[in-house]
């Protein structure tokens, strides 16, 4: 009886550890730490995170190609998958609330069936070739005035990376850590495949 006792008191610490370590047992699935114009540096718990892959077409001088995109929000409150890119990339609509996205572009030639890969992207660089297999665009969205805010990081400023830890077609997690001088976008985070029925 007391050996069954110690097994389970050790395996409820257990948990209990794993909880407060961030595993899975913690019921999110990362934090954030948000920097914007008129603010200190503030924690956002990700409560959801969607991503919506497309294919994307790239033109210029001549040249023609095309890439995976992946459109990836994560929020404090639940975001609605019902229509992909338009209700993930969704308005915030409420006082307090606050979600961040952006867009990775793949490698050349995939395509919206193509899964995300693990790795890291780094902001795009404009130049004479296309920027593939980097951060195309990051924002912070708030709720202010009864209207959204939208901060949209720098491009051309932009220092840092997000990496993606894990991928499949279902679901990536990873860390992100993007900052123009400005706006700072800073920790961990997962999100869910949109599906269509």
């Amino acid at each position: 009886m007391n050996r069954r006792f110690t097994k389970i008191t050790i395996l409820l610490a257990g948990s209990l550890f794993w909880a407060a370590c961030g595993g899975l047992g913690s019921g999110g699935p990362g934090t954030l730490t948000l920097k914007y114009p008129g603010t200190e540096k503030q924690e956002m718990p990700v409560k959801s995170g969607g991503f919506y892959t497309s294919t994307k077409s790239w033109s210029k001088s001549g040249q023609v190609s095309k890439s995976a995109s992946y459109f990836i929000c994560v929020a404090d409150h639940e975001i609605d998958m019902s229509r992909g890119a338009i209700s993930i990339g969704g308005p915030v609509k409420s006082e307090g609330e606050t979600k961040v996205c952006f867009s990775i572009d793949g490698e050349e030639n995939t395509d919206d069936k193509t899964p995300l890969k693990t790795g890291t992207y780094g902001p795009a660089k404009r130049g004479e070739g296309f920027a593939f297999t980097s951060v195309s665009s990051a924002s912070i969205r708030t709720f202010k005035d009864g209207k959204e805010v939208k901060k949209f990081l720098n491009e051309s400023k932009s220092t840092g990376e997000v990496k993606i830890t894990s991928a499949s077609g279902d679901s990536i997690s990873g860390e992100i850590n993007l900052n123009d001088g400005e706006n700072e976008i800073k920790g961990n985070f997962s999100a869910k495949a949109f599906k269509s029925k």
